[in-house]
């Protein structure tokens, strides 16, 4: 079955950030591709809670003057429900 914006009864896709901090651009962006490896289309289940599917909804890099760190921002839906 395919998830759409409702989604089955019971199912619900918070959106959830992810951010990467670094010194670096690329150091941003490694540690961005890897959250990106471990969550895009992940299942399984966590706390006692189904995850049917992580989704990639946004990124965005840029540079934090406060802090003096690069950034890579993930946004995800992740789909979750009641274990099966």
């Amino acid at each position: 079955s395919t998830l759409d914006d409702t989604g089955p009864a019971g199912m619900s896709r918070p959106r959830v950030q992810f951010d990467a901090y670094a010194e670096s651009a690329g150091e941003a962006k490694a540690v961005a591709e890897q959250i990106l490896a471990a969550w895009e289309n992940f299942r399984g289940v966590v706390a006692g809670v189904s995850i049917y599917r992580g989704e990639k909804v946004d990124r965005r890099d840029g540079y934090e003057d406060e802090v003096n760190l690069y950034r890579e921002s993930l946004d995800f839906f992740i789909w979750h429900g009641p274990v099966a």
